[in-house]
C-alpha cells in the first residue's frame, strides 16, 4: 500500500516500513502502548527531490479512505491554482485550511472575491504561526515530512 501510494509522485529509490516492537516500549501505560502498536512507520526515499516535495505538499492534507473529502480538497486546489501568487507548496495546505476554518466555504466557493478572502485568512494564519499550518482533523491521514540527505 505505501509504495503504491507514493510511487505516483515519482520514482522511489528505496523504502523501509517498520512496526514498533512491544518489547521496546517499556512500562508505558496500556493505552499509550496500544496507540503506538497500531501505527506503522515508513521511510520513502525518492530518487528526485521534486517528487519528494510533491508528496510532502499533498499527502498530509488528503484522507486515506474518504474519496469525497479528497475530491472536495482537489476542487479547492484547482480554484487556488487560478489565483495569482499561491505557491505549489501551499496549495493543499490552504485548501485544507479553508475546509477546516472557513464557514460556508461551499456556498461561497464560486465567488472569486470570497476565495480571495479565504486566501488572505490563510496567509494571515501562516504569518502568525511561523509559516506552519497544523491539520486539525488528523483522522484517516498520513503524516508526511521531508528530509534532505546528502
Amino acid at each position: 500500500m505505501i509504495v503504491n501510494h507514493f510511487k505516483v509522485y515519482g520514482e522511489i529509490g528505496n523504502y523501509i516500513i517498520r512496526m514498533p516492537e512491544l518489547s521496546t516500549l517499556g512500562k508505558l501505560p496500556e493505552e499509550k502502548r496500544n496507540f503506538i502498536m497500531n501505527h506503522k512507520y515508513a521511510f520513502v526515499c525518492f530518487k528526485d527531490f521534486d517528487a519528494a516535495s510533491k508528496a510532502v505538499n499533498k499527502v498530509s492534507y488528503e484522507k486515506l479512505t474518504n474519496k469525497e473529502y479528497n475530491k472536495e480538497l482537489n476542487a479547492i486546489v484547482d480554484a487556488l491554482k487560478k489565483q495569482q501568487g499561491m505557491s505549489e507548496e501551499n496549495l493543499y495546505r490552504c485548501a485544507c485550511f479553508i475546509i477546516e476554518n472557513c464557514d460556508n466555504y461551499k456556498a461561497d466557493f464560486g465567488n472569486d472575491t470570497k476565495l480571495k478572502e479565504f486566501i488572505k485568512a490563510f496567509e494571515k494564519h501562516m504569518v502568525e504561526n511561523d509559516n506552519v499550518y497544523t491539520v486539525k482533523d488528523k483522522s484517516d491521514r498520513m503524516e508526511c515530512c521531508q528530509y534532505l540527505i546528502y
